[in-house]
């Protein structure tokens, strides 16, 4: 009888450096640091089989950030502090300090074959790493003089455009600590196996379901959960256990699928197309549909913008917009 395949499904849940809130921020720039800087408060996961399902769970508060108010402050789910202390009072998670989390982590690592995450590169190649670096350096003398190295490197990315993310690391495996564990991003394979068809793209356009700009359809765990479970009122926790759980569901669905795809897939979201596009070529499209997409599109876009102070990627989204119009008038008598 062969040995069972033990995959890692772990989860986290982030907020960022602490100085990010004195700096009176729009809601967009304070999401540009948590993406670039992020610090886990929250961290879960599961251990499961293919044949038992999960067979170990794990949940952690960080001590060194979830239980300092001007750190977790900065947290986008801020607000689920008294939902975690309801847990904490009854036992359904503890307050660690990161050092053991991580040591709990890697003993747990050792027993799987397989690590994953739904967006693997943010959790193994930026939160946990990022959280790495900051305990470190909070626990060495130089952690002042790294902050303001912080601040610097957080102004930068405030006044420069974002560039193309490099992708000169190892996609293909976790690295923590100086060991390499084989690593699956299980939103790769969902939009590989289970989203990336006529029918998931129609659920979208029914339920509101695409991205900001209304150019690309939602692909987020919440999304993939209410199609796989067709239970389109299904809202994620976004606690890290609760999401892993989820998540553990989703690998396995996808696995039921297709074969095995090591390593991280870069913006699996664009395999689905783009929104205008299926809206103009698939069947049973409705007027709503359309208009859904259309609304998103222009929302997206300031109001009373000139086109000559667009920018490329704006530009691209009018083009789009007179194009959807345009489509709609000749396909529906309205």
């Amino acid at each position: 009888m062969s040995k069972p395949t033990y995959y890692m499904i772990l989860d986290t849940e982030t907020c960022t450096l602490p100085f990010v809130n004195e700096w009176n921020l729009s809601s967009d720039d304070k999401k540009k640091i948590a993406i670039a800087k992020p610090l886990v408060y929250d961290i879960g996961w599961t251990i499961a089989t293919r044949s038992r399902g999960i067979i170990e769970r794990r949940n952690y508060l960080v001590a060194e950030t979830f239980a300092v108010p001007a750190i977790f402050n900065t947290a986008y789910y801020h607000e689920k502090r008294p939902l975690y202390l309801g847990m904490l009072e009854r036992g359904e998670i503890e307050i660690l300090p990161w050092n053991t989390i991580m040591e709990i982590l890697i003993q747990d690592l050792s027993k799987c074959s397989w690590v994953c995450a739904y967006n693997a590169m943010f959790d193994f190649k930026k939160a946990i790493i990022f959280t790495e670096q900051y305990i470190n350096r909070l626990y060495s003398p130089s952690y002042y003089e790294w902050e303001e190295q912080q601040k610097e490197a957080c102004a930068k990315i405030l006044r420069t455009k974002p560039k193309r993310e490099s992708h000169n690391f190892d996609k293909d495996n976790f690295i923590l600590r100086g060991v390499s564990y084989p690593m699956i991003d299980i939103w790769g394979l969902a939009c590989t196996y289970i989203l990336n068809c006529a029918a998931y793209k129609k659920s979208c356009l029914e339920n509101k379901r695409v991205s900001h700009t209304g150019t690309y359809f939602s692909t987020s765990a919440e999304s993939a959960m209410q199609f796989f479970s067709k239970k389109f009122d299904f809202i994620e926790d976004h606690t890290a256990l609760s999401d892993a759980e989820i998540e553990t569901e989703l690998l396995f669905a996808s696995l039921k699928r297709g074969k095995l795809i090591q390593g991280i897939i870069f913006f699996p979201y664009k395999m689905l197309g783009d929104t205008v596009e299926f809206v103009m070529k698939g069947r049973g499209i409705t007027w709503d549909m359309a208009n859904m997409v259309l609304n998103q599109m222009k929302d997206y876009l300031p109001d009373n913008i000139e086109y000559e102070e667009c920018s490329n990627y704006q530009k691209q989204i009018l083009r789009k917009i007179d194009e959807l119009e345009q489509f709609m008038y000749a396909t529906w008598d309205v």
